[in-house]
């Protein structure tokens, strides 16, 4: 597969609003403070630096160009044998120029990652090729196919007639295959979201099939409107594959609102960057300093509470890539691994359906959120 990255690099957020709806959790806990992009696509890209990429097409401008050569370093170490070049895509004509530098690699699939801040939080780099595997069963029966590889908990449900999400975005989608491992759909009027794996003949069609003439494209989305991808077929994995750094910001105050203290933002865990990452896991007592995990926490440590922790996960669920960067692991010899606990089943609950009321916490902003939802259900009716 090849790996495309195509960004600007800036700390000017895209939309201020989503930074907004982060504020709280940013300024509430110290290693949920938000660093810098420029910090965020190196972790990023640190991410994808584990994937055995057939060919990598790295593409980036930065706010701050005094960084480009640290970055290209940077980026150099990561992928020795990348085609790096100064300079994001912002029109058709530019995306052309990526497309023809792709058409000569032999790999008819694409990572595309016009975004910096979606990293690979898996534990395992396996369900990658898995749902490679599946998508290349369905490339006989449709043109276009893809692969979601992030907002996990939305994508999941898109498909799913009844959940928050299908009312919104779902409703022309079918599904053709459901198994432990994948959902595999049809969506008649396709999806140009730009955080998925695609095929060749999708991403000519979303740049390439239409003259757009001098027309702001920045990334696939901008498409939407003059370009329409019938019978798109998409597979998404039931297993996360990677995540949005500011989490489920953009979907505060909508209609399908996932609230960070159901699913946070991501953070950079301290040492990182030097190899020096200090977990403690299973413990009650909140060790700063460390990144504390432990998925029988009640709450996180943005929320100010008892018994809170950084994150909710088991330690099978630890990202892939922290991995050889984890000097320390200490492990309360009392946590019990012989038995999922409630709340460590209610997580994945959670996570996998955010938007049913059970697996939501009563307060101010979930209240006016269930309000939005009626009054949308009542409108609708009214409308039928």
């Amino acid at each position: 597969m090849i790996l495309y990255f195509d960004s600007y690099i800036t700390d000017v957020p895209f939309n201020p609003k989503f930074v907004d709806s982060n504020s709280r959790i940013r300024q509430s806990s110290t290693i949920y403070r938000m660093p810098t992009k420029l910090d965020i696509a190196k972790y990023t890209l640190a991410s994808y630096a584990l994937y055995p990429w057939t060919f990598v097409l790295i593409r980036y401008e930065l706010q701050d160009s005094w960084c480009k050569k640290d970055f290209e370093s940077y980026v150099r170490t990561l992928f020795p044998t990348a085609l790096i070049i100064e300079g994001r895509s912002f029109n058709q004509a530019e995306y052309l120029k990526s497309i023809e530098i792709m058409e000569h690699w032999d790999d008819d699939w694409i990572w595309y990652a016009p975004n910096n801040d979606h990293p690979i939080i898996a534990n395992d780099y396996s369900i990658i090729d898995r749902a490679l595997e599946r998508a290349k069963k369905y490339s006989n029966l449709s043109e276009y196919v893809s692969i979601y590889y992030s907002h996990f908990s939305e994508f999941i449900n898109i498909s799913r007639k009844g959940s928050a999400f299908w009312r919104l975005f779902g409703r022309d989608t079918t599904i053709l295959e459901e198994d432990s491992d994948f959902i595999v759909f049809i969506k008649d009027s396709g999806d140009p979201s730009s955080i998925q794996i695609v095929n060749k003949a999708l991403f000519r069609h979303w740049f390439a099939s239409t003259d757009l003439n001098t027309k702001s494209i920045i990334r696939s989305e901008d498409v939407n409107g003059f370009i329409t991808t019938h019978k798109q077929i998409i597979i998404t994995p039931k297993k996360e594959i990677a995540a949005h750094f500011d989490g489920y910001s953009h979907t505060i105050g909508g209609l399908a609102e996932i609230s960070p203290e159901q699913v946070p933002p991501l953070f950079i865990p301290p040492g990182f960057f030097d190899g020096e990452i200090k977990i403690v896991y299973g413990f009650k007592d909140y060790k700063p300093g460390y990144t504390n995990i432990n998925p029988d926490a009640n709450s996180y440590s943005f929320e100010k509470q008892k018994f809170t922790t950084d994150l909710k996960l088991s330690l099978n669920e630890i990202p892939f890539f922290w991995r050889s960067r984890i000097i320390s692991m200490e492990i309360n010899p009392e946590f019990s691994f012989n038995k999922k606990s409630i709340q460590s089943t209610r997580n994945e609950d959670i996570k996998l359906n955010p938007y049913l009321l059970k697996n939501k916490k009563i307060n101010i902003s979930n209240v006016k959120s269930m309000l939005r939802c009626a009054y949308y259900s009542i409108k609708n009716i009214f409308n039928a």
